[in-house]
């Protein structure tokens, strides 16, 4: 027997029907075995019911279990405030008119533990440097030329 377009054909559709077979019966099986489920889920609910035999409807909200809240404890916990002093010390060499003037700045604070709130020791703190100046712009480019 030679393998023509039509034996191609008839085995394209057997293997599509058994394919279809297939896939059918798979669904079927899986709907049949949710139906059992659900059937021994409902048994198992009117077996824990009074004996009354057919249990009321209750609402989704009553048949989860409910988690108990958390509680939250607020402790007062001890602080300890640690403050650390550090000596900056700076050289600057300025030009002004043709001469140069340097000078040193500082500031020396000490070093200590507070144990509670807001608190510290030490001088007043120090001045904050001048931001510096802002770079040039750039220049701008060169006019488009008409190309000749």
């Amino acid at each position: 027997m030679t393998y023509t377009r039509r034996t191609r054909n008839r085995y394209r559709a057997v293997v599509t029907a058994i394919t279809t077979v297939g896939g059918v019966a798979a669904v079927t099986a899986t709907g049949w075995l949710a139906g059992l489920a659900a059937q021994e889920q409902a048994a198992d609910q009117g077996a824990t019911t009074d004996g009354a035999g057919a249990q009321a409807p209750q609402p989704a909200a009553a048949q989860r279990k409910v988690k108990p809240e958390r509680r939250i404890v607020w402790k007062d916990r001890p602080q300890v405030t640690r403050v650390t002093t550090r000596y900056v010390t700076g050289s600057t060499g300025t030009t002004y008119g043709g001469t140069t003037s340097s000078g040193t700045s500082g500031w020396t604070g000490s070093t200590g533990t507070s144990s509670g709130g807001s608190g510290g020791s030490g001088g007043p703190a120090p001045a904050p440097a001048p931001a510096p100046a802002p770079a040039p712009a750039p220049a701008p480019p060169p006019a488009p030329s008409s190309g000749s």
